[in-house]
Formats: C-alpha cells, structure tokens, sequence
C-alpha cells in the first residue's frame, strides 16, 4: 500500500463511530435524491396517462380560414373590408387515403378518425350544452383505453347498438340518467335523435365527465346530416408522445 491508501485506511478504522456518520449520511442523501426522482418521474407519467384518456398524440384536421384579400390594384396596395373566419366545411378530403398513409409510418400504433359535434343533451327538462364524439369503438379503445375508465355499462355494447351512447358521470348525475335510459341529442344542425345510455365513464376531469360522450361513427355523421366520408379529425398514436 502507498501512503495515501495507507492514511485513509487508519482513519476509517481508528474513528468508527464518524465513519459510521459518514456512510449513513451518504447512504441517506443518496436514498432522498433517488425517491424524489422515482416521484418525479412517476408524477410525469400519472400526468401524461391523465392527458391522453381524451387526447391523441396528434390530431389531424382542417382549420378555419380568414377571409382573403377582395381587391388588388396595380400599385399592389390590398384593401379588405372587415375581414373574418370564413364558415366553410371542415372535412378532411379522402380521410381513408390519409389514414393508411399515415399508418405507414414505422412511430405510427394506432390511426383512427372522429367527428365531434356540438349538442345539446335532453332528458325532460333537463338540458346540458356538451360533445358528443363520434368514433369507431374498437380502433377508439385501442387508442384512449376507454374500458379503463368505464364506472357503468359495458363498452362493448357501443359497437353492437347503432343508437347507443356513453355519457361522462357529469352528464348522468345532472340528468338523472341510469344504463338502459334513453336520452335525447340536439345538434346544430338542429337534428334530433334518441339514444339508450349503454355505459358511464368517469375520467376524473370534471370539465370532460360534464360534457363529452361517445357514440358510433354514423350516428354522428347523421347529427349533422353528413353522409359516411365527413370525418373532422384523424387521431393519431406514436411510440413515444
């Protein structure tokens, strides 16, 4: 041994008990800094499963536009008179085409369209502003987990009845609705349609369990009187949001 080795060595031996203190104190820092990055890591992961119940890793869809310039001169000075978002469909074109090619992309896990309406849900006098999402169950379960969150009801049941819906806990508690109820949809297109209440969800985000619900595909291209290639959103899952 040299004489460093050799110093170290007395004074770990000679003084057991400050030794002792020492490692403890090591031991004890380093158990604090793993826990608090073990609780980090799994806050950031709770948080993350939180976000996506309800949300893709990317969302597909056609935005609104302002209006465009009216007249130009040859001066190339531009004049527009009040100039606004113009109403125009927000369907995507040839939504099938972009869903497979977007599938081929090697991060891709899951693709699945959607098209979300605004409606007024009515049971009696009741009467609550809300979303009623329209989704292909299986790829949508796929996607969001929906079962996992599911308080009432059988998810499975959304596929095998045209008709049916599952409503947030929000909805349900307001509106008095049990499994098996009928309650009646309003879009703004002003369509209304009754559907049986298959299944409850409850995501433990106040403003969603109070407002959205999930229905067939169809059932919501029909609320606003569109045929079966209006999608207004294509979802889209990665390997590492």
């Amino acid at each position: 041994m040299n004489i460093n080795t050799e110093i170290a060595k007395t004074y770990i031996i000679s003084n057991k008990k400050l030794t002792a203190v020492a490692a403890t104190g090591v031991v004890l820092g380093m158990s604090i800094y793993i826990f608090m990055n073990s609780m980090l890591v799994g806050f950031d992961k709770s948080s993350s499963a939180s976000i996506f119940k309800t949300t893709s890793h990317i969302r597909v869809y056609k935005d609104d536009e302002i209006s465009k310039v009216l007249v130009k001169n040859s001066k190339e000075n531009y004049l527009i008179i009040n100039p606004k978002i113009v109403p125009s469909n927000n369907t995507i074109i040839n939504p099938k085409l972009i869903s497979e090619t977007i599938l081929k992309q090697p991060e891709v896990t899951v693709v699945t369209p959607q098209v979300s309406v605004n409606v007024f849900y009515n049971n009696g006098k009741s009467q609550i502003s809300g979303l009623a999402i329209g989704i292909k169950p299986e790829e949508a379960n796929v996607m969001y987990n929906i079962k996992s969150f599911m308080v009432e009801g059988n998810f499975d049941l959304l596929k095998s009845n045209p008709n049916g819906i599952i409503i947030g806990s929000g909805i349900a508690e307001k509106m008095n609705a049990k499994i098996g109820d009928n309650i009646n949809l309003t879009s703004s297109k002003s369509v209304n349609k009754t559907y049986k209440v298959v299944g409850i969800f409850k995501t433990n985000n106040s403003k969603i369990d109070k407002s959205n619900s999930y229905v067939n595909l169809a059932s919501s291209q029909q609320l606003l009187k569109e045929g079966a290639s209006y999608i207004t959103d294509i979802n889209v899952n990665i390997v590492d949001p």
